[in-house]
């Protein structure tokens, strides 16, 4: 190869390098902010729970099996009544979404795996 193919071919791969780099941080980042989003809106929820002492609700189900197939429908009304629904509906939409987010890492892995062995090759040689 003359010098000038060599230029051409080392800006592309490193064109390629910065797209995987960008590719692979931005997931990473998207997945590490979604889990602790998750995780802090599970802690806010829990302590709106125990803040308003609807879990207690929960009790009546050491009673006997009649008690709870009387109340049953009733309780859970009182606890969907009394929950967060604006945290909850946040909530469902960061699952789903760090749902999606691993599937598509998870589908792409092996491309995603050949690639970077490809450009560490070329950049160790």
């Amino acid at each position: 190869m003359d010098n000038l193919q060599k230029k051409i071919l080392k800006k592309v791969y490193k064109y390629e390098t910065l797209k995987t780099l960008g590719y692979l941080l931005t997931r990473a980042l998207a997945v590490i902010l979604l889990f602790l989003g998750m995780i802090f809106l599970l802690q806010a929820i829990i302590q709106y729970y125990l803040a308003s002492q609807t879990l207690d609700l929960l009790q009546l189900f050491t009673e006997d099996f009649d008690t709870i197939r009387q109340y049953f429908w009733d309780t859970l009304y009182i606890i969907y009544i009394e929950s967060p629904k604006f945290r909850l509906t946040i909530l469902g939409i960061i699952i789903f979404l760090f749902l999606i987010l691993i599937l598509t890492i998870v589908k792409n892995f092996v491309k995603i795996k050949r690639k970077v062995s490809l450009l560490i090759k070329f950049w160790i040689k």
